[in-house]
């Protein structure tokens, strides 16, 4: 029931739907309620929070936005399959996303900080790396809880219920009806940069948040109570820890944009809108009024909130929700930022790089069309778009076509009348425009001079934000549409029309792309992984050429959708970071990005001059390779003592050792042994100091250099480069305890000499010498090593970066100052429900 009131506590204009919108104390005064007694004070306000959520709604939808999503992925929900999706060369999700949280889930088992990995790039800081978002609340409670692969089932899930309660929470919030705020629930959560980025479980966590951030900056402006930036605080970090700050930077880009407007909006209304150019008083109420909306061209709300000095406060509190998110999320932020200054990305990317993979205008047409290029998951994507190299994930913003068209129709029917219209109106175009990347000047424009943003690759990302924006139009369009049809019948039918309609066009867009397999099948120990694991010694693995040959798979199985045994075979040349999976370490990995030295050394980048590919084609099998010996004693320094792969490898220092072989044509998996492999532990007499890394590595690669008897520093040690007889020989070293945070070692000497573990140099890490510190030198260019004397001696490697333990400091006592401040402000809400 549509009622106007007219009460002094209300502000004048507002038209309610019901009591839907009020205070609490604003609704008292239109029910004649008395206050309560105190001693039911606390029963009293549970009471009323539940009848508010029943009043405004919001049961059903959920209830119906929740069961969607569990038909979606009732495979996955129902625990019947784990997620699969790929990729042309490889899998975020396989080989990215699911170990790394798998490993997040063991360290929670053991009651370990999951800081360090020795499993990948011959030790990883994979926490500061940042993407395993391992202290993200919802990662720690399902992946605490649940084994690995059922909690990323679940996250997963929670990622698309919340994304859709969120929209449907904010568009409530800025009064479109509920019909309207669900249908575009349902848009927003099966939209296609949710569906395709499914595999980039950090990235849709991140970004189902935006609309609960983007209403608690409403509430700022609308409410002018610095409360709602704490809750918006609170969304922030929990955006930075799930582990993706390109989303989370995003996302309060597009809060940030939507403040200064709205502030903008109400600054023009005082001034320009002069009393006799309001719009007259109708006997049939406006639509913008109708439904609820607060900001049109009734000016009084705008005037009452800059007397109030709602605007001084709204920007005040956005700063808060930047400074308690960056505060909560210090304990992440300050990791990842020592990690960025040793990784590729360090000073940020060139604009080339940043604008790689790009947006071209050709791909417009899949926002009515998704599959016009073809379908990746069918292996039928035509990559190269307008002469550009494209990826489809990264370019998908299908919203479905009715939405579509609802969103750009409710913009030209509000856009002269309604705020929120031509805010998200001009967000829609703006982040349309930054979407292009370099068809555009736009973002050029802002990676010059916006700070932070030259760290990102993919502008197409901003789809986001057109996604959300186009899609609270749509709400815009639908309800100039219901209002116009008087007959309830008749406009029940058309609404159940428009919902079936949604439902089916996104169900059939996007339902089949993330296909699942039994984890059975999915993560039992392949052959390889049985036979590598009879070996008890300490070594690493390579997988050579499994890029290739993962598309080859792809092609042969026509993409992901298609033949998944051929997958399942590719999984024993444990391709990184999926060696993981199964606790085999490899010296290779796949992370966003990497310390730049593991780049250069481990050939993260592959150095083609070090092998000679015979391979004309990516989807030929029988390919071979014949590496070159610098190639091989790399791999030996790194303590590569197997090599997986596809291809047939011929070399001098290698030899086949175990050999899979496959139904169909897919070609055997491979086995080879390094000859010429390095322990990881060596007590080393001699060192050579060279400062210069391109000079370490031809050092370390010329057929002169012996590992066993020099090794490589950067600067001058303590007593000397070479002042001991060489009595290598007769010194000895064991690992005794060998964990991700510590590593214990036994050593006899005989004499000075130096201890050199073969695993990453990286800051945080301390060596204990009998107990008391001793400073750790860089060694053939990415390992550690001390500097002992003649005597047996107790080592110990610990990590503790400074970097964590100052950042746990700062989370913590930016927590306990909000958890204080919600005491506070709960105790005295109570107080006033009590009255």
């Amino acid at each position: 029931m549509l009622v106007t009131v007219q009460c002094p506590s209300l502000k004048e204009g507002w038209t309610l739907n019901g009591c839907c919108g009020l205070t609490y104390k604003q609704s008292q005064l239109l029910s004649g309620r008395s206050s309560m007694s105190p001693l039911t004070e606390h029963k009293t306000i549970q009471s009323r929070i539940l009848k508010y959520v029943l009043k405004i709604g919001w049961i059903i939808p959920i209830a119906v936005l929740s069961g969607l999503v569990f038909i979606y992925f009732y495979k996955a929900a129902l625990l019947g399959g784990i997620f699969v999706t790929g990729d042309m060369t490889t899998s975020d999700l396989c080989s990215l996303n699911f170990p790394t949280r798998g490993f997040l889930g063991r360290c929670l088992q053991y009651g370990m900080w999951p800081l360090w990995t020795p499993d990948v790039y011959c030790g990883f800081p994979v926490f500061a790396e940042g993407e395993m978002g391992g202290l993200y609340p919802l990662s720690l409670l399902l992946f605490g809880l649940f084994p690995d692969w059922i909690a990323y089932n679940y996250l997963i899930i929670l990622n698309f219920m919340l994304s859709g309660i969120f929209f449907f929470a904010y568009a409530r919030t800025i009064g479109l009806n509920k019909f309207s705020s669900f249908i575009g629930a349902i848009a927003f959560t099966f939209c296609g940069f949710f569906v395709t980025h499914l595999k980039h479980a950090n990235l849709i966590t991140a970004s189902c948040w935006l609309p609960l951030l983007f209403l608690f900056v409403e509430k700022l402006l609308s409410d002018k109570r610095l409360i709602w930036a704490i809750f918006g605080g609170l969304v922030f970090a929990c955006q930075i820890l799930a582990g993706h700050f390109q989303m989370a930077y995003y996302s309060m880009l597009g809060a940030g944009f939507y403040l200064l407007f709205r502030i903008c909006s109400m600054v023009y209304t005082k001034y320009h809108i002069r009393p006799e150019a309001m719009p007259k008083k109708k006997k049939r109420q406006p639509v913008a009024q109708s439904s609820r909306l607060k900001t049109n061209l009734v000016s009084k709300d705008a005037c009452t909130t800059i007397r109030d000095n709602g605007i001084l406060n709204s920007l005040i509190g956005f700063a808060l929700i930047g400074i308690i998110g960056v505060g909560l999320a210090a304990v992440q932020i300050l990791p990842t930022y020592e990690f960025t200054g040793l990784a590729t990305r360090a000073g940020g990317l060139s604009f080339q790089d940043a604008a790689a993979w790009p947006y071209p205008i050709e791909n417009l047409i899949t926002l009515i069309f998704p599959y016009y290029y073809g379908d990746p998951a069918q292996a039928t994507y035509q990559r190269d778009i307008g002469g550009q190299m494209t990826l489809f994930w990264e370019n998908c913003g299908y919203v479905g076509i009715l939405p579509l068209f609802l969103g750009i129709f409710g913009f030209c029917v509000y856009c002269t009348r309604n705020t929120f219209v031509r805010l998200f109106g001009l967000m829609a175009a703006l982040s349309l425009l930054l979407t292009l990347g370099k068809y555009t000047p736009l973002f050029e424009l802002l990676w010059n001079y916006m700070p932070g943003l030259k760290f990102f690759r993919f502008p197409n990302r901003f789809l986001l934000l057109f996604d959300f924006s186009i899609l609270i139009l749509s709400g815009f369009g639908i309800t100039f549409l219901m209002e116009r049809i008087k007959t309830f019948r008749v406009k029940r039918v058309i609404q159940g029309g428009i919902c079936i309609l949604v439902i089916l066009d996104l169900f059939n867009f996007g339902m089949g792309h993330n296909p699942t397999i039994s984890p059975k099948t999915w993560l039992a120990s392949p052959e390889s992984v049985k036979f590598l694991k009879e070996d008890k010694s300490t070594y690493r693995i390579y997988s050579f050429g499994c890029d290739e040959s993962w598309s080859m798979v792809h092609a042969m199985s026509k993409g992901w959708k298609g033949n998944l045994r051929l997958y399942t075979a590719h999984r024993g040349v444990l391709q990184p970071n999926s060696n993981m999976d199964y606790g085999i370490q490899s010296s290779d990995g796949y992370p966003a990005f990497a310390p730049k030295r593991l780049v250069t050394i481990h050939g993260f980048y592959r150095n083609m001059d070090n092998i000679s590919l015979y391979k004309h084609s990516m989807d030929d099998p029988l390919g071979f390779a014949a590496p070159k010996p610098q190639f091989t004693k790399l791999l030996g320094i790194q303590n590569v003592k197997y090599i997986t792969t596809f291809w047939e490898l011929k070399s001098p220092d290698l030899i086949e050792v175990h050999q899979t072989r496959f139904k169909g044509d897919m070609p055997p998996l491979r086995i080879y042994e390094n000859k010429v492999v390095i322990p990881r532990l060596l007590c080393v007499p001699e060192a050579e100091v060279i400062p210069d890394e391109a000079a370490i590595i031809n050092r370390l690669t010329a057929t002169d250099f012996d590992p066993y008897a020099t090794v490589i520093l950067e600067k001058t040690p303590k007593f000397g480069i070479s002042t001991v007889e060489k009595t290598l020989h007769q010194n000895k070293a064991q690992i005794i305890d060998y964990n991700p945070l510590r590593v214990t070692i036994q050593a006899m000497m005989n004499g000075n000499g130096f201890l050199v573990l073969g695993d990453t140099w990286y800051p945080g890490w301390k060596a204990f010498v009998d107990g008391k510190e001793t400073e750790i030198y860089r060694a053939n260019l990415i390992f550690r090593a001390i500097a002992l004397t003649k005597g047996e001696h107790k080592v110990e490697f610990v990590y503790t970066p400074a970097s964590f333990n100052l950042g746990c400091w700062i989370s913590g006592i930016c927590l306990a100052l909000v958890v204080l401040s919600l005491t506070g402000w709960t105790a005295i809400l109570g107080k006033r429900l009590g009255r």
